[in-house]
């Protein structure tokens, strides 16, 4: 919950829940939520699970987050060391 609020995206049930009327604000972020683990017994390695490209907008996918999904995706195809699974 607090990542999501530092993030500016919903934070509970009812903050995502699938309202016609009044979906919320904000559903992706080009902020990443990182989680790295280290020591001499782990290899360095990060999983990363992005959200899905989409083409039209809807109520609850706004052309922004098509932006913001697009440019953190070329984020990472750009990245030499990056393995797309």
């Amino acid at each position: 919950m607090q990542a999501a609020e530092h993030m500016g995206l919903p934070s509970t049930a009812s903050d995502n829940r699938d309202d016609d009327e009044n979906p919320p604000s904000k559903r992706f972020s080009d902020d990443i939520l990182k989680i790295e683990l280290s020591g001499p017994e782990h290899s360095h390695l990060s999983i990363v699970d992005v959200p899905g490209l989409f083409h039209n907008p809807t109520p609850f996918q706004t052309n922004e987050d098509k932006d913001i999904i697009r440019n953190l995706i070329k984020g990472y195809v750009n990245d030499h060391r990056t393995i797309i699974m």
